[in-house]
């Protein structure tokens, strides 16, 4: 013990200290859940490969209530305000000021058709590196309206870009999907507020029966401009009640930022969004899965001018027929359900 307690007392840095107290796996494993953290985490704080977040430095010395007194000091020495500055606390509520110019300058200089997708991108990459510095599953996407038909009214929202993420959140974001009035990114453009599940439990008292993505949190934001939208950003955390008032504040100054990414043209007014509900997404994936071959095959067929679809064409006309056929595929089963009940 004496010799134990001697190795602790011959530390120089915040990492060592820690390395020598997580060195027992079961120490390392109520450390991490004190601080919701993966303990693979403390492993790169250790190695020096990863920098913890401010507020989760603040938390540490509380982790270790037998070596509170000596981490605080270490950690002054790499952080001399961390502790006095309340300053300290609110830099995850602001978007860093080189990151606009950054913006600016892609807004300014890419080409028309390239800036949306260039844009859009590189500002749900930084909120990945701002949010989620240790790579512990963090994800955003854009579930985007899917323009109207003749009558004008938005029925559907459809994934269009995401970053960030587990296996289980990359297939999100990587494979278009429809939502709707069901949906946790639906009912944020409906109500044009943020919604949010702090844990899986309160997203199924809210919308019982959707599919829990990951066992942690959840965050939408509706993507608006004056009284119009586009759809809505939605965020993602493995952990639980991962969003504070703080990150909600940053995560709505990128959502703001986001709108420069778009033509006012895709933004529609709140009065003519008329979400339709959806199938699940098991129920979506016959349909989904055919999507590129349905596309293929309607930019090869000729116009009776003679004159073949462009992708950008076929695409949209393509998703709006699924998207109808998904409408109709709802609509089916609510009937069915309601016959089985009377």
């Amino acid at each position: 013990m004496h010799k134990h307690c001697q190795e602790i007392e011959e530390v120089q840095t915040w990492r060592e200290l820690l390395r020598k107290v997580t060195a027992r796996p079961d120490e390392r494993q109520r450390i991490a859940a004190a601080l919701r953290i993966n303990t693979i985490t403390i492993t790169r704080w250790v190695a020096g490969s990863s920098k913890p977040r401010i507020e989760t430095l603040r938390a540490l010395p509380q982790a270790l209530p037998k070596q509170s007194e000596q981490m605080i000091r270490l950690l002054k020495l790499e952080y001399p305000d961390l502790f006095t500055n309340e300053q300290t606390a609110d830099i995850e509520s602001a978007i860093p000021h080189d990151f606009y110019s950054q913006v600016l300058n892609t807004y300014a200089m890419d080409p028309e058709r390239l800036c949306a997708s260039a844009l859009s991108s590189t500002i749900l990459r930084q909120i990945i590196l701002q949010c989620d510095p240790d790579k512990e599953g963090f994800a955003v996407f854009i579930a985007q309206c899917v323009p109207p038909g003749p009558d004008q009214k938005v029925r559907s929202l459809r994934i269009t870009v995401g970053d960030g993420g587990t296996p289980v959140t990359n297939v999100l974001r990587n494979q278009t999907c429809f939502c709707g009035a069901e949906s946790q990114a639906g009912l944020a453009v409906l109500s044009a507020h943020a919604v949010i599940f702090q844990n899986p439990e309160n997203q199924q008292r809210i919308i019982p029966g959707q599919q829990i993505i990951v066992p942690g949190s959840s965050l939408a934001l509706p993507l608006l401009r004056y009284d119009s939208s586009i759809g809505s950003v939605c965020f993602v955390s493995p952990q639980k009640n991962f969003f504070t008032p703080g990150r909600m504040s940053l995560l709505k100054h990128y959502v703001n930022l986001l709108t420069i990414a778009f033509e006012p043209h895709e933004f529609y007014p709140l009065s003519n969004i008329h979400l339709a509900m959806m199938p699940t997404r098991s129920q979506q994936h016959p349909f989904l899965s055919t999507l590129q071959k349905r596309i293929t095959a309607r930019m090869l067929t000729p116009l009776s001018e003679g004159l073949p679809l462009s992708r950008l064409q076929a695409e949209q006309q393509i998703i709006k027929e699924t998207e109808e056929e998904l409408i109709q595929l709802s609509l089916t089963a609510e009937l069915r359900s309601e016959a089985f009940i009377g």
